[in-house]
């Protein structure tokens, strides 16, 4: 966790003229939480893998077909 200063608005002050002044500011000190990892879910997992299937597949027949001059089909 890191520290992390921070300012809040605490509200707006009128001069003795009547003009508004800028917004005091109160600083102080939070500690951030970590982020929290998202959870791959199963369909990203499928997909995923059946990307990883089909360019494994292709990089295959591309080196069959370089060296052989045989296509290999489904």
């Amino acid at each position: 966790m890191t520290r992390v200063l921070q300012t809040r608005q605490v509200g707006l002050t009128t001069h003795k003229s009547g003009h508004v002044m800028a917004p005091p500011d109160l600083v102080y000190e939070v500690e951030e939480e970590a982020p929290r990892r998202q959870r791959t879910t199963l369909s990203q997992k499928v997909l995923g893998l059946s990307v990883l299937a089909a360019c494994i597949y292709a990089a295959v027949q591309s080196l069959v077909f370089i060296f052989t001059g045989v296509v290999i089909g489904i």
